[in-house]
């Protein structure tokens, strides 16, 4: 979370319409605790969480293209993978192209994470915001929410940076992917009669359980190869056993069988 204080105004020239923070109710407790006060009600919105990184150019790309295309409720760019220490990574998002925004958010969430979206700041007057409720992938939800309402925009630049550890949110597969599942299906009564978005749905459910048992397989040979974060290996032996090989695409579901003995032998 990034906070502005009236200490870093005094401290040189800024532009009040960005500001960029976690949660609003973060940010207003952040500053009440040391002594200060909201002095400003910003416009634009980027929600950058703490081990993260805006490239220079973003809070500029993102004004531009909002100032661009002011039908949009949000603006989002790409972002490149990043090490824990802060080293690249050759993971590059693809770009978008895509025409109607809900029907892509159905089928997959093309925005990789949060610090990639600057949203006009009177969206949040007229939706309730994130659901608290989710224990993860709380924007992913936000965003279908959105989209389904009002357009949004793409500019396809390279804005952010994600870092990449094992303590982020993503990582835990199981509980990411019964997040993607429940919010996925809470659209179900919405898209009901649209045979497009029908099936959009049902391929988001099959794009997600093959990211996130890919991902469970990808961490397992680490496993096998170190030896080291058990707990996590055995969760994500536990996704893949309960997905089976049926209800995964492809040569994922034929592979399933042979990989989780090697696992179940390595552990037993």
């Amino acid at each position: 979370m990034l906070i502005l204080t009236e200490a870093c105004r005094r401290a040189g020239p800024f532009d009040e319409r960005l500001f960029s923070m976690h949660e609003h109710e973060d940010f207003c407790l952040a500053v009440r605790e040391r002594g200060g006060s909201v002095y400003f009600e910003p416009r634009y919105l980027v929600f950058l969480d703490a081990d993260d990184r805006l490239l220079r150019d973003a809070l500029e790309v993102g004004l531009s293209s909002l100032s661009a295309h002011r039908e949009c409720a949000f603006v989002f760019g790409r972002c490149q993978y990043i090490e824990h220490d802060g080293s690249p990574l050759s993971v590059f998002q693809p770009p978008y192209h895509e025409s109607d925004d809900y029907l892509a958010m159905l089928r997959i969430c093309p925005i990789w994470h949060p610090a990639a979206v600057m949203c006009r700041r009177t969206l949040f007057d007229i939706i309730n915001g994130f659901d608290t409720s989710l224990v993860s992938c709380a924007d992913y939800e936000f965003y279908l929410r959105v989209t389904r309402r009002w357009p949004v925009h793409c500019h396809n630049k390279i804005i952010s940076e994600y870092r990449q550890h094992r303590a982020n949110r993503t990582s835990n597969n199981t509980r990411t992917l019964n997040s993607t599942t429940r919010i996925l299906r809470s659209q179900l009564a919405l898209i009901e009669g649209n045979k497009q978005y029908e099936e959009a749905y049902r391929t988001g459910i099959r794009n997600f359980r093959s990211y996130y048992c890919r991902n469970s397989m990808r961490q397992l040979r680490s496993f096998l190869s170190t030896g080291s974060h058990r707990t996590d290996a055995l969760r994500n032996l536990g996704l893949l056993l309960r997905m089976g090989p049926r209800m995964l695409p492809g040569s994922l579901g034929k592979r399933l069988g042979g990989f989780v003995r090697r696992v179940h032998i390595r552990f037993f």
